[in-house]
């Protein structure tokens, strides 16, 4: 089988996975109820199953887990020019988080009141440790690295689809395509999938870290003061325009750190001349020309994905009607 199809087959088997254990986790929740850890376990199932279903699916590929998602060394230089980087990736994806909510409901939030019972530290773990790897191992390091083969600037894209898609919800579907896309640029100009696994780390940690704020402030200034506050914020284009100018702001000095990344790291070239894998993408070695031939002629999109992508998208409807109701 090719090794696209192969790739698309993984993702069905994710969604269909994803759907099994939120619609028929319910009995297996009960049997586990009483016990303190149920709530955080069943957060944390998603993204277990996904590590080990891409683990299977890498060690019957043959190939290597490091080689695979592209597991190398970052310089102390760019790391902490990655660190800056999420700083200002941030008031980026509040905006298009604002701007989707004008739309889409918000379901991040109840995740994160939910974990916040089990204290910061393993509500970190759970939303920006855990994800960040997972996540980036199989949306980067596998769709990403596979579908560039074929062309670089559709596999980018549509690895940044898959990756909204399977969020199931409009709202995060929103920004996680758009930061699925910086990411996969950013692992390209660094060569390593390190860079996005420190980027979505940023992202997810800082919402944590707000979140712990606001409650240290409900404790200071007592909880009715800041719940009326907090009511009166509502999402309007008012709200979204205060969003707007700090994310064009912060979005310059982003293409800016990009830009200073890439050519730190002797690699800016390859978003400016390389329309595919096939001009190479990978550092360690070329692929035979009649390999190249062949995944020239593969097509990205097949009935998986096209399957996959609509149980996607009624879920997601089913979840927005559901939070729509009164």
């Amino acid at each position: 089988m090719k090794e696209i199809r192969k790739t698309n087959w993984l993702f069905l088997i994710l969604i269909t996975a994803f759907t099994a254990v939120s619609f028929g986790g319910g009995f297996l929740y009960q049997l586990i109820a009483n016990f303190w850890w149920a709530d955080a376990f069943f957060i944390l199932l998603p993204e277990l199953l996904m590590l080990g279903i891409a683990t299977i699916y890498i060690k019957g590929s043959g190939k290597k887990f490091g080689e695979t998602i592209r597991l190398h060394k970052l310089s102390p230089l760019t790391i902490f020019l990655l660190i800056i980087m999420g700083i200002f990736l941030i008031p980026v994806v509040s905006f298009i988080n604002a701007l989707s909510m004008m739309f889409a409901t918000n379901l991040v939030g109840d995740t994160i009141d939910t974990l916040s019972d089990y204290g910061f530290l393993f509500s970190l773990f759970a939303i920006a440790v855990v994800p960040a790897f997972v996540e980036e191992v199989v949306y980067r390091g596998i769709f990403a690295n596979t579908y560039m083969k074929r062309s670089y600037i559709k596999g980018a894209l549509l690895s940044a689809f898959l990756f909204g898609i399977m969020h199931m919800n409009f709202n995060q579907f929103s920004y996680a395509f758009f930061i699925g896309i910086v990411f996969a640029f950013v692992m390209e100009i660094t060569g390593s999938i390190l860079s996005s696994i420190i980027l979505h780390f940023m992202i997810n940690g800082s919402s944590i870290v707000s979140y712990f704020i606001v409650t240290k402030v409900q404790d200071l200034l007592g909880e009715q003061e800041v719940q009326m506050a907090t009511d009166s914020i509502q999402i309007t284009w008012e709200v979204v325009g205060a969003y707007f100018l700090p994310a064009v702001f912060s979005g310059s000095i982003f293409l800016f750190l990009l830009w200073l990344i890439g050519k730190s790291n002797g690699r800016f070239h390859v978003l400016r001349n390389r329309k595919s894998e096939n001009e190479t993408i990978f550092v360690e070695g070329q692929p035979k020309v009649k390999e190249m031939i062949e995944e020239k002629k593969e097509r990205l999109w097949t009935w998986q994905l096209v399957v996959a992508t609509l149980l996607c998208c009624v879920i997601a409807i089913v979840v927005e009607i559901g939070n729509r109701i009164p």
